[in-house]
């Protein structure tokens, strides 16, 4: 009889497998990629066969759901030892999650008992046992993670009270401030987060209206000023209200390496949200490459579309080798977060093979290039 355990993420199965995996590493277990489940075994079982893989001390397996995506870490009925492992790794994948903002705590089951949600003030990650009897891993290989008592009032940060304070002051210091707030809070545990995103909130609303009012006293400057002559008329321009084809004029907008866009409806990106770097965005455009195109010897390329799930893979890969060196950090320890914009079956026959890869800050808006950010 199998034992599971259950976790929520609030990412899609392919960013949860992948930081799963990772947590999973952290804790110096052995961990296999077997048809997107995890294999997860011991360095000692891995070390008694040269031939063939370790046995698994227990599976995770990842299926899509309504907030991102489930996680469910089984193992079979076997010694205690085992157990002790199979408990260990999931309370500690689960806290290391949550401190990355991936997992939705008020949502996880198990099929044992819930997890006590007061712990003590300080808890180190327990040690990874071995065989029975064996010596525990290395424990320099952990990291001390402090949880906070759940019925303790953490204090108000106070960087978080400065950015709501220029939000009214100085609305664009007010926004910075506030994007800084959020991620100090995350590493010091302080309350106040509500504060911070107050202030980024109210320092784009009294952007928005001080740029209202300066454009309307434009507005108002430009119609008490003389009429500009009337333009010559081209060729170019509609003649009798009747605008030149769409067929024959219609744009190409073309993404490059350094474009920022503001976030629109579900995350589209072209001209329309196309912004400064230095204004508040959501996503920044950090490497680009092309995939492998299988059939560029055949007469019709599009029969050699490889597939949704193979561009995916390659296009995460890409994606994921060219963000340390423009981060300045590995993706499975960054704090960001990147998506990426991929050939479809139809723009692949017509010759589109180009993968775009942008960064983005899931905790806020960004002022400034994420370039060498380093976090």
């Amino acid at each position: 009889m199998a034992e599971t355990t259950r976790l929520l993420l609030s990412v899609p199965p392919a960013h949860a497998r992948r930081a799963v995996a990772a947590t999973l590493s952290e804790q110096g277990f052995v961990v296999r990629d077997d048809g997107g489940v995890l294999e997860v075994s011991r360095p000692s079982e891995q070390a008694a066969s040269s031939t063939t893989a370790a046995p698994a001390c227990f599976r995770v397996r990842f299926a899509a759901a309504a907030s991102g995506a489930v996680a469910d870490f089984e193992r079979e009925e076997s010694a205690s030892s085992v157990n002790a492992v199979f408990t260990a790794a999931t309370r500690v994948a689960r806290m290391r999650l949550a401190e990355r903002g991936l997992i939705h705590e008020s949502e996880h089951t198990s099929s044992g008992e819930d997890e006590p949600r007061e712990r003590d003030a300080v808890a180190a990650d327990p040690p990874v046992p071995t065989a029975e009897g064996d010596a525990p891993a290395d424990p320099a290989s952990h990291r001390a993670v402090e949880v906070a008592p759940a019925s303790t009032k953490r204090p108000i940060g106070a960087i978080a009270v400065v950015a709501l304070i220029l939000g009214f002051a100085a609305p664009l210091g007010g926004i910075v401030v506030g994007a800084m707030a959020l991620v100090l809070l995350r590493r010091t545990r302080e309350g106040g987060r509500g504060l911070a995103i107050a202030g980024i909130v109210v320092g784009a609303v009294m952007t928005v209206l001080v740029g209202a009012v300066v454009a309307v006293g434009l507005g108002l400057a430009l119609r008490a000023s003389p009429p500009p002559a009337a333009p010559n008329p081209s060729a170019s321009s509609p003649v009798d209200g009747i605008a030149p084809s769409p067929s024959a004029t219609e744009p190409t907008f073309v993404l490059q390496i350094g474009q920022c866009f503001s976030k629109r409806g579900r995350g589209e990106i072209g001209d329309a949200n196309l912004v400064d770097c230095a204004d508040a965005h959501s996503y920044e455009i950090y490497a680009q490459f092309p995939l492998e195109d299988a059939s560029s010897s055949s007469p019709a390329p599009s029969h050699g579309y490889p597939g949704d799930e193979a561009v995916a893979r390659e296009a995460d890969a890409g994606c994921v080798e060219a963000f340390a060196p423009f981060v300045g950090r590995g993706y499975e320890h960054s704090a960001f977060d990147y998506v990426y914009v991929s050939p479809t079956q139809k723009s692949w026959a017509r010759g589109d093979r180009l993968v775009t890869c942008l960064v983005t800050d899931p905790a806020a808006t960004t002022v400034g290039s994420l370039r060498d950010a380093g976090r």
